[in-house]
Parts: structure tokens; sequence; C-alpha cells
């Protein structure tokens, strides 16, 4: 059964949303996902918008509750009206693939444009705005998936120039991340290195 500690209560008592978020994240990195869910929700309450985004990849995809697709791409829109980037790239991702029933490429390009407002303060970007922005190497993820959209067959215009130094931040991301021992990283990485080398950029 899962009970909050003294240092939780006081926490609490403190409003101290991040706190929790932190907490629900050490437990979802060590597959402990109905503790993790519990101090989301706490986190949410109190209006934290990381926590609110991380309750809908726990929807997305069943972390100790049951899947349900409407439901995270519900929190991920609430976490993602107040600016969340985690939440944008996310719904990004969703409405880009095919796997979860919601395909639509002009909502991706939509929410892909908004995340990366939210990290450069603007959806125009070069390369220059790329290799510069050290806070990207936050969001690898997005990077990575940014990297595909502007190859060849992506949902954005192809620029290779752009696609691979989106690649190299989502590397370099992922290799911090790696680092701090955040091994649910380790499949995307190497799709990282994959595209890094694919002949497209060799042309």
């Amino acid at each position: 059964m899962f009970q909050l500690t003294q240092t939780d209560k006081q926490a609490l008592y403190n409003d101290d949303a991040e706190y929790f978020t932190d907490k629900g994240a050490r437990a979802y990195s060590r597959e402990e996902y109905r503790e993790a869910v519990e101090y989301y929700r706490i986190a949410a309450t109190l209006g934290e918008t990381q926590a609110i985004a991380n309750l809908g990849y726990c929807y997305l995809y069943g972390r100790a509750i049951e899947r349900n697709i409407d439901l995270a791409i519900a929190y991920f829109e609430i976490a993602a009206s107040m600016g969340n980037i985690d939440a944008l790239y996310k719904l990004g991702s969703i409405f880009q693939s095919d796997k979860w029933g919601y395909k639509d490429n002009e909502r991706a390009i939509f929410y892909f444009q908004n995340a990366i407002f939210e990290v450069l303060g603007s959806k125009e970007y070069d390369v220059d705005d790329i290799k510069n922005e050290d806070f990207l190497l936050n969001y690898p993820s997005l990077c990575l998936t940014l990297g595909q959209a502007h190859m060849k067959d992506g949902i954005l215009q192809t620029n290779l120039k752009i696609a691979y130094v989106f690649l190299e931040k989502a590397k370099e991301g992922y290799e911090e991340a790696l680092a701090n021992n955040m091994k649910m990283y380790e499949g995307a990485y190497h799709r990282t290195l994959e595209l890094l080398n694919d002949p497209e950029f060799l042309g």
C-alpha cells in the first residue's frame, strides 16, 4: 500500500510540487510505476506541468494504470497549453505516427513547431540556432524527431544540414542521459547513430 513519508508530508505542507515530480521520476526510472503515478498525481494537483505530462506518458504506455490514449492526449494537451516541451513533443509524435490511431501530419507539425518555439523563441531556425542552443540537450527525443522530420520523406521541409545538426544534438543529449543511468534511451540513442550514418547525408 502506498504511504507518504514524513518528508513527503512536509513537502506537501510546503506545496513543493517539484519534489513530488522528482520523486515520481526516480520511481519511474526504477520501473516502480505505481509509486511514480501516485507522486505524479500529487505534483499535478499542485500544478506542476511536468508531472501532468508524465501522467500522460503513464496513460500512453499503461504504466501501473490501464492504457488510455484519449486520457494520455488529454494530459499532454493540458501540459502543452502551459508550455511544457515534453508534452508538445509527445503530441507531435502521437499525431505523426500510425501506431496510436490518431495520425494527422498537420497537427504533428503544429505541435513540433510549438515545441521548438518554447526552446528557441521562434518557429524558424537555421543550423547555427540549433548548434548554439544547449537547452536542446535536455530534449534529445525532440531533436531526433525533428532530425528525421527534415530528412527526405519527412513531414517537414527537407533540409539535410538542419536534419544532421538536430541528430547531432540528439546524440549528445542521449549520451548525457545514458551517463545519468537513464537506460530507457538506449534504443533511441542507437537509432540516432544509425541515422547519422545514413547514406542520405553522404550525397
